[in-house]
């Protein structure tokens, strides 16, 4: 099986899964029709991919909370214009987790009592360690969630706060809160542009 040293999710993204071997946490990537190993935990893959489209995990949660009025259980995402909504699930032999890409999923089965089998587009299928209706209630949810999301970004504003005194500048953007730290006086320069 090809390996990679390291992934962002991207809109060919189907699935991810954790993979152990010899000892280390690794992630089995379905991507289309390809199936490959990245050497990282699913986690540094997720983290990465959020900061790679430049919000953070736990911004995503607290936003998909805020938006679905749910505390549990939820959808995130990670980019609403390129269709990226993961959903977090346990894999089947409760060793692991799995990622599934809510534009990827083709149609569910159920596997078991409590496992269901996600088929993918244009790949293989994954079992996964949740109900067939709870999943389905999930990629409901992950639509409701996307179509909020490019609703928003269609009236997307940006508030700023800036305190000279303590060189600290504060962004709320799209329900997260970023801030930049000023060291010098070129940062002061190049916050004044920003914030103009």
């Amino acid at each position: 099986m090809n390996t990679r040293s390291h992934y962002i999710i991207n809109s060919r993204t189907s699935a991810l899964a954790s993979h152990f071997e010899l000892g280390h946490e690794y992630t089995r990537v379905v991507q289309g029709h390809e199936v490959f190993i990245v050497r990282q935990t699913l986690e540094e893959i997720v983290r990465a991919s959020f900061h790679y489209y430049e919000q953070s995990l736990e911004g995503a949660i607290h936003l998909a909370r805020k938006i679905l009025k749910r505390s549990d259980y939820i959808p995130i995402a990670l980019s609403a214009a390129h269709n990226l909504i993961l959903i977090r699930c346990k894999a089947p032999n409760q060793d692991g987790i799995i990622w599934l890409i809510c534009s990827q999923i083709q149609e569910i089965h159920r596997y078991r009592i409590n496992k269901t089998t996600v088929v993918l587009k244009n790949g293989p299928s994954i079992d996964v360690d949740i109900k067939v209706n709870t999943l389905q209630d999930l990629l409901g949810l992950g639509a409701d969630l996307c179509s909020a999301l490019i609703q928003s970004d269609s009236r997307k504003t940006k508030s700023y706060f800036y305190d000279p005194k303590k060189g600290i500048a504060l962004v709320w953007e799209n329900g997260q809160l970023n801030y930049i730290v000023k060291r010098n006086k070129e940062d002061d320069e190049d916050l004044d542009m920003v914030l103009k």
